[in-house]
Formats: structure tokens, C-alpha cells, sequence
């Protein structure tokens, strides 16, 4: 099975410039032309988003088709990520990889593993209402007919049961 994209060459070139795209993806020495059929762009976006898909669907937060639907809804959280991902993979390409880069790419890591342990989530109703606990309280009418064990003769009676 082919790895899904979650963001296109057009939105990779969104938040880097097509120059330093068409540089970073040249293997003739000239800059080659930035479009959906840039082949080392692609292959930079499918690793990138393989990552992120990696980190979101551990611990079953999120399923592929999530981020599909996550996509669709032009979430920039995860586009933004698997681009600045794709950025990243593309410089390494070409080293030495400016310290810059080595910054961005330790503190994407960072947000992959945040995301991985559920620290940061996409905007997604589902993933929020996940981390929400749910208590339900037995009301002391409903506990003496459930027969627990804190309800036998050798604990103390209970102020709410009478004898």
C-alpha cells in the first residue's frame, strides 16, 4: 500500500520558497521545475507524512483515515508539520544541513513524540473528547441493591442503610 500524502507539492511550496524547493530537489546542478510530478518533493512528503502517521496512530488516537478527514479539512497543524518534516528531509539531501535546520528538525521530532504520548492533538472533536474522563457516581439509594462486598455484615453499616 502506497503511503498517503497529507500535503501537496502546492502546499509544501506554501511555506518554503519553489526556489529553494527546485534547488533542493535538483540532482543536475540546476534548479529543477516545482510541480506535482517533482519526484524528490513527493518522496520528501510521503516520508514526512510516514512520520507523522507513525506518531498519530500510536496508542490508536488516531486512525489513517482521521488524518485523511483531517486533511480534507485543510488542518494546518498537520499540514504544517508534515511540511516543515518535509522541508527537513529535503535539506538532508543536500549537506552539510544548515544549524537551522538541525534546530527545526530536533524540535519537529519533540513534536512528533508529544504527539505519539498524546501531549498535543490535532483539532479534532473526537481526539479532545478522548482525554476527557467520564465518572459515573452510584447514588446511595441504587448501592445497597448491588450486593458489593463493602455492603456485607463485617463492615461497618452505613449511614445511608439502616438495620
Amino acid at each position: 500500500m502506497a503511503q498517503a500524502k497529507y500535503i501537496t507539492v502546492a502546499e509544501l511550496v506554501e511555506t518554503l520558497d519553489t526556489r529553494i524547493i527546485g534547488e533542493l530537489t535538483s540532482d543536475s546542478g540546476s534548479a529543477t521545475t516545482v510541480n506535482e510530478s517533482n519526484a524528490p518533493a513527493l518522496n520528501a512528503i510521503e516520508r514526512a507524512s510516514g512520520l507523522v502517521e507513525a506518531a498519530a496512530v500510536r496508542g490508536s488516537r488516531y486512525t489513517t483515515s482521521d488524518l485523511t478527514d483531517l486533511q480534507g479539512g485543510d488542518n494546518w497543524i498537520l499540514k504544517g508539520l508534515v511540511a516543515g518534516l518535509a522541508k527537513c528531509i529535503l535539506y538532508q539531501r543536500r549537506p552539510p544541513v544548515p544549524d537551522a535546520v538541525e534546530v527545526e528538525w530536533k524540535g519537529l521530532q519533540d513534536q512528533l513524540k508529544a504527539l505519539a504520548n498524546g501531549e498535543i492533538i490535532f483539532a479534532d472533536d473526537d481526539a479532545a473528547d478522548a482525554g476527557k474522563a467520564e465518572v459515573q457516581v452510584i447514588s446511595a439509594t441504587n448501592r445497597g441493591e448491588l450486593g458489593l462486598v463493602s455492603d456485607e455484615p463485617y463492615f461497618p453499616v452505613r449511614r445511608t442503610r439502616t438495620i
